[in-house]
């Protein structure tokens, strides 16, 4: 299964602000997407990204 870079922004997303209450799978599923996301973002967006707290897709390094 594939999922693109938006996808991918968004699941982390969505992960990241559900952090605490992630079983053990999920967990590992948020530190492999958050490895391809700190790759295409930069450290502000991610910081907004998690801010945000909507899963809002702030942008991409091309």
């Amino acid at each position: 299964m594939t999922i693109d870079e938006n996808e991918c922004i968004a699941l982390y997303a969505f992960l990241k602000n559900r952090e605490e209450s992630l079983g053990p799978e999920l967990e590992k599923l948020l530190r492999r997407v958050e490895g391809v996301v700190f790759d295409r973002l930069s450290i502000d967006e991610v910081e907004r990204l998690t801010e945000a707290g909507r899963g809002e897709i702030v942008g991409g390094k091309s």
